[in-house]
């Protein structure tokens, strides 16, 4: 977990227990939204991603932690497995690199795999997701930057203190800026 439930509630000022199911729903709704925001994963998570075939680059997220399996279905119908941490020894790993891809705006860039020197993809079936990659991407508990964990607060003290889309006899006010410039950081973008 990125931020630990008794650390929103004491950013809330929330002392009892009552309420802890909607904090943490809160709390998740917040780590998805910086996700969306910034282009990378920020809640640790092992995840699979298909491809149609093995290509140039492959990408994965960031922050990526570790490539754990990397199977295939061969051009016969069988799946076959190029690497992996999660079950065996890594049957090979001098087949593939992980790189980072520098991109313009920012010091951050998308990992990727891509083919080692001199080497050579394994053919594959002509099918939708014949390779599937298993990685880990996100940050570890406690070790998220602090400027995405005040946003995450940020979100989720607004979210507890306004529970409705509008709130009447009020001036409404968005969310402050704060909350975006504070991911702003950790953007990914597109080239």
């Amino acid at each position: 977990m990125t931020l630990a439930l008794k650390d929103v509630k004491d950013h809330l000022r929330v002392e009892h227990g009552d309420e802890d199911y909607l904090i943490d729903s809160y709390l998740q709704a917040a780590i998805s939204n910086a996700e969306s925001i910034t282009g990378t994963r920020i809640s640790q998570a092992q995840v699979t991603k298909k491809f149609k075939a093995f290509s140039a680059e492959m990408y994965l997220e960031w922050p990526l932690i570790s490539v754990d399996q990397i199977k295939y279905i061969d051009k016969n119908g069988a799946e076959q497995t190029l690497y992996d941490t999660i079950n065996t020894p890594a049957v090979t790993s001098a087949v593939f690199q992980v790189v980072r891809k520098w991109q313009a705006h920012t010091a951050m860039g998308k990992p990727y795999i891509t083919l080692a020197y001199d080497q050579a993809w394994p053919e594959t079936q002509k099918q939708p997701e014949a390779v599937s990659v298993t990685y880990t991407a996100g940050y570890a508990d406690n070790a998220a930057p602090k400027d995405i964990c005040t946003a995450l607060l940020l979100l989720v003290g607004h979210l507890y203190a306004n529970r409705e889309a509008t709130v009447r006899g009020n001036i409404i006010n968005d969310l402050p800026h704060g909350y975006v410039n504070l991911l702003q950081s950790h953007k990914l973008y597109s080239l």
